[in-house]
């Protein structure tokens, strides 16, 4: 959706973005990118560094240097004060119910490996 607002002179000769079907794999509980990254891997890797980058130029600051670092320093401080992560835990467990197919098969991996974490964290 970031792609959306970035003007089309900013994106002009990079491939469309869906060449991997990340869910595909991660449905599977594999990488969707095997290591070392062969030259098709890697070239779409630096292909989203380079979105990354048009995302980047096409936007211009909301906030100041100070207003960015105190949202830097509440979003550390959440993170502090929810070390296993529980809350975010909860918030995706709300949006998989409205997931569908594989898009919801890779959910239940992602939420699964969160939940394996938390066992290890704790010493469970």
């Amino acid at each position: 959706r970031m792609l959306e607002g970035v003007p089309p002179r900013l994106l002009e000769g990079l491939p469309c973005k869906g060449q991997i079907d990340f869910d595909a794999f991660h449905s599977r509980n594999l990488r969707a990118l095997p290591v070392p990254l062969a030259a098709k891997e890697a070239a779409y890797a630096m292909d989203d560094l380079h979105r990354i980058e048009a995302i980047l130029r096409s936007q211009t600051p909301r906030s100041s240097y100070a207003d960015a670092r105190r949202m830097s320093e509440q979003i550390m401080r959440q993170i502090r004060e929810d070390p296993l992560g529980l809350h975010s835990l909860r918030d995706e467990l709300m949006w998989f119910g409205r997931k569908m197919g594989t898009a919801r098969l890779a959910k239940a991996v992602a939420l699964k490996r969160h939940i394996l974490a938390i066992k290890v964290r704790i010493g469970d």
